[in-house]
């Protein structure tokens, strides 16, 4: 219970941020432009943009408005997805392995292993349309974009309420 109350803010910000990259921010009929952070390119209908642009640790990057293979570089992150309902199709490791050992059964058998530290070449093989990294893996985020549109999120915030806002 102890590792619990240490690391629910942190699950929580994750979550949260999860939740506003991934979810749905239609603009209504009767509006001219996309509200602010949605860039609208590649729209197949007037209400549903194909990217949106969010802000991260690195700046700001162009993401699919509905991305199908995520690559979660940390274990944390893919622990969020799974709160989400979303299974990633890659992810970071812990101790070697992709079962998080405070989860129930083994929700990530079937995602690739990138390792500890994730290994760029199993990161592209994996082909995600999304790569989510943390403040680890920043230094290597020039090389991630290279993949697909990465994103840099902090999973371990000084304060959490601010990072949440």
């Amino acid at each position: 219970m102890n590792i619990f109350k240490r690391k629910f803010p942190a699950l929580l910000l994750a979550a949260v941020m999860i939740i506003g990259l991934l979810g749905g921010c239609g603009a209504s009929e009767n509006q001219a432009a996309a509200p602010a952070g949605e860039s609208g390119k590649g729209t197949t209908d007037n209400t549903t943009p194909a990217t949106r642009t969010v802000k991260h640790l690195k700046g700001e990057a162009t993401i699919p408005a509905e991305p199908k293979r995520i690559a979660a570089l940390d274990y944390r992150v893919a622990d969020s997805l799974l709160a989400l309902g979303i299974k990633p199709v890659a992810t970071g490791s812990y101790a070697g392995t992709t079962e998080i050992s405070y989860m129930d059964g083994n929700p990530l058998k079937e995602a690739i292993n990138l390792g500890d530290t994730p290994n760029l070449e199993a990161v592209l093989a994996a082909q995600p349309d999304l790569i989510i990294g943390t403040d680890v893996q920043k230094l290597d985020y020039d090389s991630l974009t290279q993949i697909a549109p990465t994103i840099i999120v902090s999973v371990t915030p000084k304060d959490w309420q601010t990072a949440l806002r």
